[in-house]
């Protein structure tokens, strides 16, 4: 007992090691993830930042050469219908300049473009249409695609003007200010807003950073998903252990026990005894052989070569005769309701491994149920499909628990109920079994009203 106990509580401690490892990995993977995320938000915050400042700074520029080709543009237009007024020689002269100047260095015309405002706009005033057609121009010439709402020009010494364009609504518009040189005048220009621009020329790091980020949650997740499981099977596997030592412990110490009373006891003399006593050794010998015949079914799915031995089975006959057993070493009130159809009904498949199938259901019935245990085995033939409908009266199996009762080691909780043992081979057999013979394998359930196994296999 002793020995016990400090096997459990060395089991409990390592336990409680892997669940603590399992926590700090877990965090620690989390806090690198979300360092990498931060940093990436951090770079491409910078990355917008630069972007915006590097766009206003073409749109700004674009307003610059809007301004310019709209100034040639009024000295040309205005050098064509005006040749007859009276300053027709002072502005032909200052056109052929002009041509010089627009071949000049952007310096240049930065230095003197104010000086021609001042000469141009009072004899001819600024065309807003066409400043804002050659700006799009010059925006678009540059990659960027702009609505304007509104341009605004302030001379230095004197009243602004603005052109609204008809049909725009300003809402969130962003605004552009361009001041020539000397500071004689200005411009605002309120334009679509340039986010979308932003964003645009960001799509291709936003869309890898998108994607790294997925690829790093799917991976985490499924990191997390494989430990969880691996934990579970282990959680499953010790569970196993524990319930098997003892389901090993037990037959054999009975056995042991008998055996010793025959032979040190002299009731080997008494022949009522030892009869008694030989019946007593042959159950736990038959429970120890069921139980290795259990283990070995463990490793069903990797005996890929395993085959299994079919031939013409009666099922009214074999599921009588379980009914039989199951009466003959079960103190409950049984009572199983057969209804086969037709009566000489036959299935093809191996007679031990699906007599063991169905034998492991019902014994699970009665396990996990009251004192009086209704089963309900109903047979009957399909199409190209025999069907096998075992159903009872037991305490039902939860929704969350129905998904899991075909997993290898898995036992379902049943809290009060300690007299119930097993090691979660039972299903995990059963399922394999029933694949094995190309058929399949469906459970429903309700809490309280029991459970119904529906069993599918190809009719011959």
């Amino acid at each position: 007992m002793r020995n016990y106990s400090k096997n459990k509580f060395i089991f409990a401690s390592s336990f409680y090691g892997m669940k603590h490892s399992f926590q700090i990995i877990t965090v620690s993977i989390i806090a690198v993830l979300t360092l990498v995320l931060c940093w990436q938000i951090y770079w491409l915050h910078g990355l917008y930042q630069s972007i915006r400042q590097e766009t206003t700074a073409t749109v700004t520029s674009a307003v610059e050469m809007a301004d310019f080709n709209e100034l040639a543009s009024r000295i040309k237009s205005t050098n064509r219908k005006d040749k007859k007024h009276a300053w027709k020689s002072k502005h032909l002269a200052f056109n052929y300049d002009f041509d010089i100047y627009s071949q000049s260095p952007l310096k240049l015309m930065r230095l003197v473009d104010g000086g021609i405002h001042k000469i141009l706009d009072p004899l001819v005033p600024i065309d807003f249409k066409e400043f804002c057609r050659l700006f799009k121009h010059e925006c678009k010439a540059r990659g960027i695609d702009v609505d304007v709402y509104k341009v605004t020009f302030r001379p230095k010494n004197g009243h602004g003007r603005h052109y609204t364009l008809p049909g725009m609504k300003m809402t969130d518009a962003g605004c552009v200010k361009y001041h020539n040189v000397e500071g004689d005048y200005s411009y605002e220009v309120l334009v679509s807003p340039l986010t979308k621009v932003y964003l645009h020329r960001m799509r291709g790091i936003i869309l890898t950073t998108v994607l790294i980020i997925l690829l790093l949650a799917v991976a985490f997740w499924y990191l997390i998903h494989t430990i969880i499981s691996l934990r579970s099977i282990e959680e499953m596997k010790d569970d196993f252990t524990n319930n098997m030592t003892h389901e090993l412990k037990t037959p054999i110490a009975v056995t042991y026990s008998a055996v010793d009373t025959l032979l040190h006891f002299k009731q080997g003399d008494d022949k009522e005894k030892r009869v008694q006593y030989l019946k007593i050794c042959e159950g736990q010998l038959k429970r120890l052989s069921g139980l290795v015949e259990k283990i070995l079914s463990m490793s069903m799915e990797r005996r890929k070569t395993l085959a299994m031995n079919k031939e013409v089975v009666r099922l009214r006959p074999m599921i009588e005769s379980m009914a039989k057993e199951f009466r003959l070493k079960n103190d409950k009130m049984m009572t199983f309701v057969i209804d086969i159809s037709p009566e000489k009904m036959t299935i093809h498949a191996d007679p031990m491994h699906i007599n063991n199938a169905i034998g492991n259901i019902i014994d699970n019935s009665i396990k996990y149920s009251g004192d009086e245990v209704e089963i309900r085995i109903k047979a009957y033939h399909q199409a190209d499909r025999d069907t096998i409908v075992l159903s009872d009266n037991g305490i039902g199996i939860s929704e969350e628990n129905l998904k899991r009762i075909f997993d290898k080691f898995y036992r379902v909780g049943h809290g009060n109920r300690y007299n119930v043992s097993g090691y979660g081979l039972g299903l995990y057999y059963v399922r394999q079994i029933i694949e094995r013979h190309d058929g399949s394998i469906a459970v429903e359930s309700t809490i309280s009203k029991g459970t119904t196994f529906t069993i599918t296999l190809p009719a011959k």
